[in-house]
Order: C-alpha cells, then sequence, then structure tokens
C-alpha cells in the first residue's frame, strides 16, 4: 500500500509538470498510437492501450485490453502466516477499458497536447486464498460446524466509467509520455464459496472489488506508428 501512495504521488507531480510545459510545435501525422502503462505492474496487471486515429485527426477510440497474474509462492506452500492480512494465494484476472479520446485545442501531432476522454470498463477476477470459516461436517448423522481454515475462491466482475483529463507530451517524432487523472465510478459483483461476508477485496479504491466512487490516475508510455 506505501508503494502505491508512492506512485501516485509521483504520477501526480508528473502530470502537473506535463500541462505546466504544454506548448504546440507539429510533428508528423500519426495513425494510430501504442502504450504501455507501467502503474498496473502494481496490482499484478499488464495493460496496453491501442488508439487508432479517427479521420477527425483530433480524436482517437481507445482500447485498453489488461491481463492479470500473481502466484503467491509464500503463501501457496501451506504455511498459515497470511490467512488474517488482506492477501491471496492466487490472482487471474482480464479487463478491458474503451472510451473516446478528444483533443480539444489541437491534434496529437503536436509536441504537447491536453486532451478530455470518456469511457467504460470491465474486469474479472478470480482469487483464491485461505481464511478462518464455519464448515459444516456430518459425522454418523450429527451435523455440527468447525471453526477451521478453508480454501475460498472469489469471482469478482466490475464494471466502471470514467471521464479523463490528461496531457500527451510527444518526443523523438514516434515516442510519447501520457499522463492523466479524472473521476470515475466502479460496481463490483463478487461471488465467493464460502458463507461468510466477502469483505478482503472490496474495502478500498486499490481493491480488486471495490465498489464506489475513485479518483483515475496514471501515465503511458507508448509510440506512434
Amino acid at each position: 500500500m506505501k508503494n502505491i501512495k508512492i506512485v501516485v504521488f509521483v504520477i501526480i507531480i508528473s502530470n502537473f509538470y506535463l500541462i505546466g510545459t504544454a506548448q504546440k510545435d507539429s510533428l508528423k501525422t500519426s495513425k494510430i498510437q501504442i502504450s504501455f502503462a507501467p502503474h498496473y505492474l502494481l496490482f499484478k496487471g499488464i495493460r496496453l492501450d491501442i488508439e487508432p486515429v479517427l479521420k477527425k485527426r483530433n480524436q482517437h477510440i481507445v482500447f485498453a485490453p489488461q491481463i492479470y497474474f500473481r502466484h503467491n509462492i509464500e503463501n501457496g506452500s501451506g504455511k498459515n502466516n497470511n490467512i488474517y492480512e488482506n492477501d491471496y494465494d492466487t490472482l487471474m484476472g482480464l479487463g478491458i477499458d474503451i472510451y473516446h479520446k478528444y483533443y480539444p485545442f489541437t491534434g496529437i501531432n503536436e509536441k504537447r497536447s491536453i486532451y478530455l476522454a470518456y469511457g467504460f470498463s470491465y474486469n474479472y477476477f478470480q482469487l483464491r486464498f485461505r481464511r478462518y470459516d464455519w464448515n459444516i461436517v456430518n459425522e454418523e448423522g450429527l451435523i455440527y460446524y468447525n471453526y477451521e481454515i478453508k480454501s475460498i475462491k472469489e469471482d469478482i466482475n466490475r464494471f466502471g466509467a470514467m471521464v479523463l483529463f490528461g496531457v500527451q507530451n510527444n518526443f523523438f517524432k514516434i515516442l510519447y509520455i501520457d499522463g492523466y487523472i479524472g473521476f470515475g465510478i466502479r460496481y463490483s459483483v463478487i461471488k465467493s464459496n464460502s458463507d461468510a461476508e466477502t469483505t478482503d477485496f472490496n474495502e478500498t479504491i486499490f481493491d480488486y472489488g471495490f465498489t464506489g466512487v475513485y479518483i483515475p490516475i496514471g501515465f503511458k508510455i507508448g509510440i506512434r506508428l
């Protein structure tokens, strides 16, 4: 969590720098942009943005597929060291963001350009972890509950919408850095094989199953083709 807060702070400072240095300086025409979002690695994910330029040169449609994976070797070794923490043994996930990107003042063929964007997102996550839970035991016709460590699987379907404000900084003709901040909302549906209340992964804006309002913020490194 501490590392995530540090990265968020660095992104905010970088975005203000990009805004403050915005200027017009034309480059060659670009037909598509492809970028990578490094901060997704903090959430054990990889995100790739594909941005074809529309006929109106100051507009894009952005497709941003994502994949998530983590196998916690220490947690999955049979040790019970993390059963009380907000941690998991394995994570698998997929997702995609689709949004419209609009440059109101300049096109993408300037050295620095301010843009607005809006769109929707969907993610699916599967988490496996161990927690203390009640287990029904039937012995010789007698039914009782035993409080023990149980292997739990949660499936999360997360839907979202966002509005973004960003700055794209082009350099070396084909490379660029894109920093953004905005407003968003998420709604998550969590299904679990446990009868206990599922609160492990929906408590904060950084959790995979979060529901509520959040501030989307990040940066991307890409190429212009």
